[in-house]
This record gives structure tokens, C-alpha cells and sequence, in this order.
């Protein structure tokens, strides 16, 4: 093996570079830009990129801590966050992990693993670009702790976005498993706490929503495009005029469309479990809604995302590898913009 080993980081501005003799750096080089300045630098006999990034993130953790594996959940989509609790079985038998805790510069990713699992979370209260571009590899071992990035490193995400353009596309879920080296994932659920419940069922009472007999729309993300309102409102409508009151899942907690409040990741879960159908764009949050159990019928919706057409988000981003997929509840409906056909789709369709 070449005893010399050349660190690249090239992202975002960002050109730097790290030569390790024998994993020991030897020198740092490069250009970079901070606070609005530019700088040239070179650094003899530095510490590693790695460990000063995973020195400020274990500054976050409590200072007796005895956790022996940390997972830094990097990535910046809610589906691929949550992804991790069904790995996280096969994770911990692969690791031999005794105590483990989750780490995420997202904090609202505290409340999405509360409703899976009760190892413990931490807000890493730093921008994700002053550490992530620093960890090029996704295990690795530091001051009696092992570190595992999830789902990858930045620059897997890089190579994975390239490959949405090539007609042979890789599903999300296979990719995962690729990356990870589990082969199977748990079908576990996830559980409402009693604070949650009852912080939902107080703002269900404050907006009159008729808890027997509602409907919940999700049209709202980040990444996705977004449909047209007026689809929406006139899914809205047609609801109602079958007897369906209408609750709509908002970032700022009103809509135009339908009865609406603030609401926690937490809680909108709990709201959404409670409706005799649900409709939703495909998002993180659909992942969420699809794998809850005992919930009514689920009509997850597809457009562009990003670069991607709604047909190839499908095939990369179908739900239906997941063990928590209910063929008979959930329905994935891929939109290529005629606005009637989804419209009477989703009024229409009672469940396979």
C-alpha cells in the first residue's frame, strides 16, 4: 500500500487539501472562504480535518458521557434521516454496539426519532458545512468512540444525485443498504407519548376539527414542486361536499384551504393517525405518514424533485421497499400535471 494519501475537499467553494503519511498528516494546503474573507494557507504537522470536525461534535455530547457509538445523522432530508431507525437493528448487531446516541445539527430530528426509538438524541449546534465537508469517510474510530456518518459522507451524496440524471437508477432504499452493509430492515413502530397526544388533541378541540370524520392533506415540501393551490382547494372542496371536514398540515400553522394549526412533527403525526384518509406530496413527511399503522387510507403523490421527473423520483424513491409499506392503505400516484385525472383520483379511490 502507498504509504501517502491525499485528502481532497472540494465542495462548495471549498478547495483544500490533506497529505497523510502513514494516516498521520503531514501538511494542510490549499484556498478557502470564511466570514466573507478569502485565505491561501499551508499548515505543517496539523491535526486531521476528521478529528478537529468530530472534536467540535463531541463537545455536544455530556462531558461524562460513556456513549460507545455516535450516529451523525448529516443528511439534510427528514426520509433519509428517519431511514435510519429501521437500519438501526441490523446497525447495532453489525457494530457489537453496547450505548449508543444520535447527533444532528437538524434539532426538529429529535422529536422524528422520539417517535421510534429511545436512544438518546443531541443538537450538534453547528452549521452542517463547518463539519461535514470534513468527514470524507462514514465509520470512524475516535477517542474510544466510534463515529458513522448516516446515510453517507458528503460526497457519496454527490455521486448519488449524479446518478439521478442516467437512465439505470438506483432505488434509495437499495443504496442504503449498499452503503450501510445491512441487508434487511426492521419493521418497527413508531409510538405516541401521552404529551404528544394530548398537546395534539387540545389544538384538535381549539380548531373544531370533527375528529370522526376528517380528512388530512400534506401538500407542502421542501424539495418537491409543488402542485398547483387551486388543485388542492379543489380537493379541499370535494371532500367536504362528501362529508369530510378538512385538516391541512401547514409550516406556519394556517392555510386558506382547510382548518390548520401549529403543529410539532410529533404531533401532526398523531393528527394525521386519527383522519379516515390522508393525501400527501411525496416528502420526507410522507415517509413518516406511510408508516404509521392502523391509519386510514394514504394517497402519496409525486412530482419533480430537483433535476428528477416525477416517473424517475418514483422508481428511485417508492416507498414500497420499506417493511412498513401497507399495499392495501396506500396508494403512490405520479403526477405529470393534469390537474383533473389526480383530482379525481384521489377523491375517487378507496384503498386496494
Amino acid at each position: 500500500m502507498w504509504p501517502f494519501k491525499k485528502i481532497r475537499i472540494n465542495a462548495c467553494d471549498r478547495k483544500e487539501r490533506e497529505v497523510r503519511f502513514l494516516e498521520i498528516p503531514i501538511f494542510q494546503y490549499g484556498h478557502r472562504k470564511f466570514n466573507g474573507f478569502e485565505e491561501s494557507y499551508l499548515k505543517i504537522f496539523p491535526k486531521s480535518f476528521e478529528h478537529k470536525a468530530l472534536d467540535k461534535i463531541i463537545s455536544f455530547l455530556p462531558k461524562d458521557n460513556t456513549y460507545d457509538h455516535v450516529w451523525i445523522v448529516r443528511s439534510g432530508g427528514m426520509g433519509e434521516a428517519q431511514s435510519l431507525n429501521f437500519f438501526m437493528k441490523g446497525l447495532t448487531y453489525k457494530w457489537k454496539v453496547r450505548k449508543p446516541c444520535l447527533m444532528s445539527q437538524k434539532g426538529i430530528y429529535k422529536d422524528l426519532f422520539a417517535l421510534y426509538t429511545d436512544i438518546p438524541f443531541y443538537h450538534i449546534d453547528l452549521e452542517q458545512k463547518e463539519y461535514a465537508f470534513y468527514l470524507p469517510n462514514r465509520n470512524v474510530k475516535y477517542k474510544k468512540k466510534t463515529f458513522h456518518l448516516w446515510h453517507c459522507t458528503l460526497g457519496e451524496a454527490i455521486e448519488f444525485e449524479k446518478k439521478w440524471g442516467l437512465s439505470n437508477f438506483t432505488h434509495a432504499v437499495d443504496w442504503y443498504k449498499e452503503l450501510s452493509g445491512i441487508s434487511f430492515l426492521s419493521n418497527i413502530e413508531l409510538v405516541f407519548k401521552q404529551d404528544v397526544i394530548d398537546s395534539a388533541e387540545r389544538k384538535i378541540i381549539k380548531n373544531k376539527l370533527n375528529i370522526e370524520n376528517f380528512v388530512f392533506l400534506a401538500p407542502y415540501a421542501n424539495t418537491t414542486k409543488k402542485l398547483e393551490e387551486d388543485v388542492w382547494k379543489e380537493i379541499a372542496d370535494q371532500f367536504r361536499r362528501k362529508g369530510y371536514d378538512v385538516y391541512v398540515n401547514t409550516v406556519g400553522g394556517r392555510s386558506k384551504i382547510g382548518k390548520s394549526a401549529q403543529l410539532s412533527i410529533c404531533e401532526a403525526a398523531y393528527i394525521a393517525s386519527r383522519a379516515k384518509r390522508i393525501v400527501a406530496l411525496r416528502s420526507g413527511f410522507s415517509e413518516l405518514l406511510a408508516s404509521i399503522k392502523n391509519r386510514g387510507n394514504l394517497i402519496i403523490v409525486y412530482s419533480s424533485f430537483r433535476k428528477m421527473t416525477p416517473t424517475n423520483f418514483f422508481k428511485v424513491f417508492t416507498l414500497t421497499k420499506y417493511p412498513f409499506y401497507d399495499h392495501k392503505k396506500t396508494d403512490e400516484y405520479i403526477y405529470n400535471g393534469k390537474k383533473s385525472e389526480l383530482i379525481n383520483h384521489v377523491i375517487n379511490i378507496e384503498g386496494k
